[in-house]
């Protein structure tokens, strides 16, 4: 289970930086069995690749080869969809491609998040 310092807070969130994610191995799981509230990473991609995807999404145009087109968008939202989620469920397959191009030339969002869960999903404490 995740030692949290004790404060003063409605929610009790753990703070680390990704590079203590071994030290969490369990943080899933202890979410779900609700020890804590969640787990606030830090540093879970560079500040380099930060930067970059930053500067393609402040552009006053639409980033090239979006799926979307002419309107600035980051993604599908769920909540607009009526009760068959078709077309959102072929826009997000769209926006995983564009989120790639929004990446490329550092980590690759996708391959990063399943990484950081992945070492704090339980399966390697089991």
């Amino acid at each position: 289970m995740i030692k949290s310092p004790v404060a003063k807070s409605l929610y009790n969130f753990v703070e680390l930086d990704v590079s203590e994610i071994g030290n969490y191995p369990e943080g899933i799981i202890d979410i779900c069995d609700r020890q804590v509230h969640g787990l606030i990473v830090k540093n879970f991609l560079s500040q380099e690749d930060i930067s970059r995807v930053v500067s393609r999404l402040t552009r006053k145009d639409p980033f090239p080869g979006s799926p979307f087109g002419d309107v600035l968008i980051y993604g599908p939202a769920l909540y607009v969809c009526d009760a068959d989620i078709t077309q959102y469920c072929e826009e997000a397959v769209d926006f995983r491609k564009y989120c790639r191009q929004l990446f490329s030339g550092g980590a690759d969002f996708e391959t990063r998040l399943t990484e950081v869960l992945g070492a704090m999903s339980g399966e390697s404490a089991r």
